[in-house]
């Protein structure tokens, strides 16, 4: 799991205006497609994706869960943000306005309730069945299937099924970085210093001195069991389980980095880089790829490849697609298994900018809208 903290990930391809385009080219390409797949991989109409919702234009962001989809929509005119709750097959079930924010949220869903998590480490938990307000703090972040708190000089651990606070301590540090799990809470404070913590108890487990890099860390990101402090002109890495700082590698404007094999693929003003995790040595530098995300490197022109983290050589190019879950959603709205290429059906959309999938619906949101179908 990818807790973004600062900055969540490979910048998000730009909002494109509205486009009146004919239907027909996605058709035609469809058509090409399917060919090409064979046509004994064409699926009969009763296995088709079956739309079964329409969000309309003006989201933000989403998250899909298996019973529910939430948006965050703005509002023409004015600097507010507004989340809704609605049933992957039913009608909406609440709106609640965010008040006035100057930064697009991140959506977690724990059990019963949402949570509402800002850049600015301002938190809502909601109730997910009313929209109701069950807490709002300010100096919370998500660690894991826990938020850490921050009130006063203290941390404390909330488990957001209950929304009650599971423990408080006093600490010297202020939290730059945190990851939950194996029964632990890890935490990087600004600073250079960490500590583990019992996730039950608020035990200190273990704790770490000289963390920090030279420079001003300006954005950080976990995943899995790794933290990445990026400044300017340098990436360092942490390994969280142990808080042991591994090593400083010099590149330029890095922004997001996630492991790849053997490496770490880290998105930059050069494109994508990778680096070898056990030395911080470049292996490769390559600008034609603008952003890498969930084991595929995207291109300026929005193709999608296949690469080999340890050469940098393009396995598969699968050309105009987005990733979803283990499928993807090539252009024409062709949906095809990642790992076989399997047709899974043909959808009404040409190229989306954002797909994601559950196990048994898949959502997308290209120019106009983000529409929801029910997997076969």
């Amino acid at each position: 799991m990818i807790i973004d903290l600062d900055v969540p990930g490979p910048p998000p391809d730009p909002v494109r205006r509205p486009r009146h385009r004919s239907r027909g080219l996605p058709v035609l390409l469809s058509a090409v497609l399917l060919f090409l797949l064979g046509a004994s991989t064409v699926p009969s109409s009763d296995l088709a994706p079956r739309l079964v919702a329409d969000l309309g234009a003006g989201n933000l962001t989403w998250l899909l869960t298996d019973r529910m989809i939430y948006s965050v929509t703005g509002r023409p005119g004015e600097d507010v943000f507004d989340v809704t709750a609605r049933p992957v097959d039913g009608e909406v079930l609440w709106t609640r306005p965010l008040g006035g924010v100057g930064m697009i949220p991140v959506l977690h869903e724990f059990g019963p309730h949402l949570a509402v998590e800002f850049p600015e480490e301002r938190m809502l938990l909601l109730d997910a069945r009313t929209g109701e307000i069950r807490r709002a703090d300010f100096g919370a972040r998500v660690a894991g299937d826990r938020i850490l708190l921050r009130q006063n000089g203290r941390i404390g651990l909330l488990d957001p099924v209950t929304a009650r606070p599971v423990w408080w301590r006093w600490v010297d540090g202020w939290p730059l970085a945190v990851t939950g799990g194996d029964g632990q809470v890890r935490v990087v404070n600004l600073g250079g210093t960490g500590a583990v913590y019992d996730r039950d108890t608020g035990a200190t487990v273990r704790t770490a001195a000289n963390l920090s890099v030279q420079g001003a860390v300006y954005t950080t990101a976990v995943s899995g069991d790794w933290m990445f402090l990026f400044t300017g002109d340098s990436m360092t890495v942490v390994r969280m389980h142990d808080l042991k700082r591994l090593w400083t590698a010099r590149l330029t404007g890095p922004a997001a980095a996630e492991p790849c094999g053997d490496a770490f693929c880290v998105t930059g003003a050069t494109g994508v880089t990778a680096v070898n995790q056990r030395t911080g040595s470049i292996i490769w530098t390559n600008l034609r790829w603008r952003a890498w995300s969930g084991g595929f490197a995207t291109g300026e022109d929005g193709r999608l490849v296949r690469l080999d983290p340890g050469t940098g050589a393009v396995q598969a190019d699968l050309g105009q697609a987005r990733p979803a879950g283990t499928m993807l959603v090539r252009e024409g709205g062709v949906v095809t298994d990642a790992a076989t290429g399997r047709l899974r059906g043909v959808l009404d959309i040409s190229v989306p900018s954002r797909c994601a999938s559950t196990a048994t619906h898949l959502a997308c949101q290209d120019d106009e809208t983000t529409r929801i179908w029910r997997l076969p």
